[in-house]
C-alpha cells in the first residue's frame, strides 16, 4: 500500500476495527514506514486525550469553534500537503491540538480560545487562559495520568502584561538542527494562567532523547524546560560526556526522569561543558556542571532549576 491510502484507514487501525488481510497490510506498511508509524501515534494520543473528556457537556461557543478549527484542518489535509512535523500531516497534528482543548476547555473552562499548535500560526487571540487572583512570577509543569501515563502540562502566569513566546524544539532532521515549533505567542495580561498540554510534545515517536526541550521567552530572556518523556527512574549514573549544556541537561533529564529548568543569563546560552563523573545522582551531577561558573541548582517541588548566582 501506499502512504496515501494508509491515510485512509489509518483511524480504523489505530481504533482497531480493521480485520483479516486488510489489518495485516496496513500493519505491514505501518512498520516500515516511519511517517505512517508517527502519524498513526499522533492520533492515538489525540484519541487517548478526546476518551478522557468529563461527562459535562462544553458551551456552545467552544464546540463551534472546535468544530470550525477541525473542518479548517481537514480541509489542509484534504490537499495532500505534508509538513515535516513528526513527518505527519498537519491534519493529525490538528485533531491532537483540538482534543486536548476540548479536555482543556472542561477543566479550566473561562476565558478558552484555540491555541496554535505545532507550526499552526498562533497568537494572542488564539490562546487558552484561565482567570486567576493576582500574585507572582509562575512557571511549573503540572502532571495528570492519560491512560496509565504521566502527561505534563506547563502552566505560567506574569504579575504584568508581557511579551511571551514557547517553542518545543524537535530532534534535529538528517542531522541538521530542526526548527523550532511554536506553542504559544502573544500577550499574557496580567491575573490569567496560559496552560499548554504537552501530550502531543512527550508522547512522539522516535524521539533520540527521552526528553522534550521547551523554550519560555519573556522580555528577551530565555528559560529552557527539559521534561521527561519517559517515567524510567535513574537513582544514580556515570557520566562522561563533553557536548554543548542544553544537550547535556536534556540528557540528565532523559536519565533520571526529571524535569530541569535551565535560566540563560546571556546569548551564549549553550556553552560546551565537560561532565565525568561516577555514580552520580541528578543533584551531584548537576552541580559537577556548575562548579566554578556563575550558575547554580536549586530544587523546586517540580522540578531542578540551573540558574544565575
Amino acid at each position: 500500500m501506499t502512504c496515501e491510502r494508509i491515510q485512509e484507514y489509518l483511524a480504523d487501525y489505530v481504533e482497531k476495527t480493521l480485520e483479516g488481510a486488510l489489518y495485516e497490510s496496513v500493519s505491514a506498511h505501518i512498520e516500515r514506514c516511519a511517517a505512517c508509524r508517527q502519524d498513526a501515534a499522533l492520533l492515538k494520543a489525540a484519541l487517548i486525550e478526546l476518551g478522557h473528556v468529563p461527562p459535562p457537556t462544553p458551551p456552545l461557543w467552544l464546540e463551534s469553534q472546535i468544530m470550525r478549527r477541525i473542518d479548517e484542518l481537514e480541509r489542509k489535509g484534504a490537499t495532500g500537503s505534508r509538513t515535516i512535523l513528526f513527518g505527519t500531516r498537519w491534519l493529525y497534528a490538528g485533531l491532537a491540538a483540538a482534543a486536548l482543548l476540548a479536555v482543556a476547555a472542561v477543566f479550566f473552562r473561562p476565558d478558552l480560545a484555540m491555541s496554535g499548535f505545532f507550526g499552526a500560526k498562533p497568537n494572542e487571540d488564539d490562546s487558552k487562559v484561565v482567570r486567576q487572583p493576582k500574585g507572582q512570577s509562575l512557571l511549573k509543569i503540572e502532571w495528570n495520568q492519560l491512560d496509565g501515563r504521566s502527561v505534563p502540562t506547563l502552566i505560567a502566569s506574569e504579575p504584568k502584561a508581557v511579551p511571551v513566546a514557547v517553542f518545543w524544539t524537535p530532534d534535529p532532521v538528517f542531522g541538521r538542527p530542526a526548527s523550532p515549533q511554536p506553542l504559544w505567542i502573544g500577550e499574557l495580561k496580567p491575573s490569567t494562567t496560559l496552560a499548554i498540554p504537552l501530550g502531543p510534545v512527550v508522547l512522539a515517536p522516535d524521539q533520540q532523547i527521552a526528553s522534550a526541550m521547551i523554550t519560555w521567552r519573556v522580555n528577551q530572556k530565555s528559560s529552557y524546560i527539559f521534561v521527561p518523556t519517559s517515567s524510567r527512574q535513574t537513582r544514580v549514573a556515570t557520566w562522561q560526556t563533553r557536548t554543548s549544556l542544553t544537550d547535556l541537561l536534556r540528557r540528565i533529564s532523559a536519565q533520571y526522569g526529571e524535569t530541569i529548568e535551565y535560566q540563560a543569563s546571556s546569548s551564549d546560552s549553550s556553552p560546551t561543558v565537560v561532565l565525568n563523573k561516577t555514580d552520580a545522582d541528578i543533584e551531584a551531577a548537576l552541580n559537577a556542571i556548575v562548579n566554578g561558573s556563575d550558575y547554580a541548582v536549586e530544587k523546586a517541588d517540580d522540578r531542578w532549576i540551573v540558574k544565575p548566582k
